[in-house]
This record gives C-alpha cells, structure tokens and sequence, in this order.
C-alpha cells in the first residue's frame, strides 16, 4: 500500500490534517468547500503547500506514476491576469481556463474566484456552453475512463496532461471583432428608419453593408454555427454563438459555407454576399446581440469601411 500524504485544510478558526492516500482525488459533492489560497506567494501556507503538490505531480507524471489531484480556490487580486497566476501556480494557463470557464485568454479576472488545480490537463465540460467548450468537448468525446469533478454544479471530465492545440490556442487567443466583410459600404444604420421594403418607419436591429454579389463573408469573432438556415426575411443567414451570451447574424446570403455546430474561427469565411430574402439589392444586413438585445455594431465596422 502506498503511503499516505498529509494535507492540511482551514475551517473557520480551525486546521484539519487530513492523510490521503497516493490517487487522483475528485470532489463529487458540489457542497465542497475547497481550501483557499490568500496570496499566490510563499508567505501563504496553503500556497507554499500547493506549490509542494504542483512539483510531487510532475515528478511523478516523470516517472509515469499517477498524480495526486485537488483544488484549491483563490480570488485574483487586482491586476492580476491569467497568464501572470498560471506562471506563479506552475500550471498551464488552459488548466486553469478550462476549470473555471474563461473563454479568452484576456477575460476579465479581477474579484472572480478561480479554482486552482494541482495537476496540469484539460477539463471537459459534460455540457458545454461556451464556444471553447464545444470545440474540446468535440476533441475529447471519448470519456470513459477518466475520473470526473464537480465544480458550481457543472461536471467536469479531466484528462491530465491535455493541451489545446494549435487551433484551440488561436480561438482561446482571439478575443475582438473584426468586419464580417473586407470590402462594402454601410448602406444603411443601426435604429430608427424607414424600411426600403415597406416604406414606413421602423425599427432595424443591425446594419447594412452594400458589397457585390458573391463578397466573402467572414465571422466576425470565433464561435459555433448555432443556426444556419433560410427565413422568408432574411433569405439564407447564420447566426454565430459566441461568448458572454453574444450573437452575430449575417443574413440575405448568396450562399452559405458552414453547418449548424461547427466552430468558426474569426476570419474566416462563413458564406458569400447576396440578395436573398427581402432585399433590394446585393448586401449583408449583420447584427450583434448580447443577452437577446440588439447592439448597434457600427463601432466595430466603421474601422473598415465607409457609410454612404
């Protein structure tokens, strides 16, 4: 029997040794309060006792022995970002973003309580909701086998020693927008106008761009196809899901390249200009929605391109 290892834990006003033995070691209970690190630097104790773990781990992932695994909790401090905490936690930034669902790598952190394992690897998400999520949980499909975690009542598959690969790392890098078209020019604005179809006024929930007939159309930021279809309306469109409960639509399309639940990087092409549906003439009408509300996305396009 291998030998045990002791584990130190802080409840209340109380320290609790534990001895647990040489395995991975998974929270099944989502009622579990894991021991929190105050400061990601020696003169913490919990934080020296993390560091100990992250080193017994990989030596002996060295040794082709199995790690001991837990999590530790820590709220990032001002300033702070990813990359700096996965340097001072010696664990792969997709560790750490894969746990506690960063969907870039430049979100936001300051105030958020992130998990810290002591074991580097990728965690899956059993049901996913972000657009980085979707693409690994499509990677690592196969489960069986591998010991799972609760964390905020989500599970979690972990698969140790996981990395993203080289187009992960470019969709989990790319944060911003960009146009959705390299050339065109804004025919018509976000609000209030007069419909070029009904002659009355009336509300239009994004922007139109004028571009000839069969101009590539590109996704604005990386996401997932959560629909791509045809509607009386908007002719043939896509709408892409991307994180923070965001939607771009690009709608009277020529023609579409892509299928509901595949994941498009930002860049690249997702369909052609056109002039289905009711339109008077070749354009892209494209729309920003973030939490069902329609957001005027003129700051983005006006980068590139021209109003009439």
């Amino acid at each position: 029997m291998k030998p045990s290892v002791l584990r130190l834990f802080f409840t209340g006003a109380c320290i609790i040794f534990i001895a647990l033995p040489h395995f991975f070691l998974f929270a099944q209970d989502k009622q579990v309060v894991y021991p929190r690190i105050e400061k990601l630097n020696t003169s913490d104790i919990l934080f020296k006792q993390y560091s100990q773990e992250v080193r017994e781990n990989y030596m002996a992932a060295a040794r082709g022995e199995k790690v001991r695994f837990f999590l530790y909790t820590y709220k990032a401090q001002k300033e702070e970002d990813l990359l700096s905490v996965a340097s001072r936690c010696n664990i792969p930034y997709e560790t750490i973003a894969s746990i506690n669902k960063l969907a870039f790598i430049d979100s936001p952190l300051t105030e958020k309580t992130l998990y810290l394992p002591t074991a580097s690897g990728l965690f899956i998400a059993e049901k996913p909701d972000t657009p980085l999520e979707f693409i690994l949980k499509t990677r690592y499909a196969e489960t069986e086998g591998h010991l799972s975690c609760i964390v905020n009542g989500m599970r979690y598959i972990f698969f140790p020693d996981g990395r993203l690969n080289p187009t992960e790392r470019f969709f989990f890098a790319d944060s911003g927008m960009l146009c959705p078209v390299a050339e065109g020019v804004i025919s018509s604005g976000f609000g209030t106008r007069v419909s070029p179809i009904t002659g009355k006024k009336s509300f239009h929930h994004g922007i139109d761009i004028a571009a000839p007939k069969g101009t590539p159309v590109f996704a604005c930021k990386s996401g997932i196809i959560s629909v791509s279809g045809t509607d009386e309306r908007y002719g043939n469109y896509i709408i892409l899901q991307h994180d923070n409960n965001t939607q771009s639509m690009y709608a009277h399309l020529d023609s579409v390249t892509v299928r509901k639940g595949e994941a498009a990087v930002k860049g690249a092409q997702i369909g052609k200009v056109g002039n289905t549906g009711l339109s008077t003439g070749p354009h892209l009408h494209f729309e920003i929605q973030i939490g069902g509300q329609a957001k005027d996305p003129s700051s983005i396009v006006k980068k590139f391109l021209h109003a009439y």
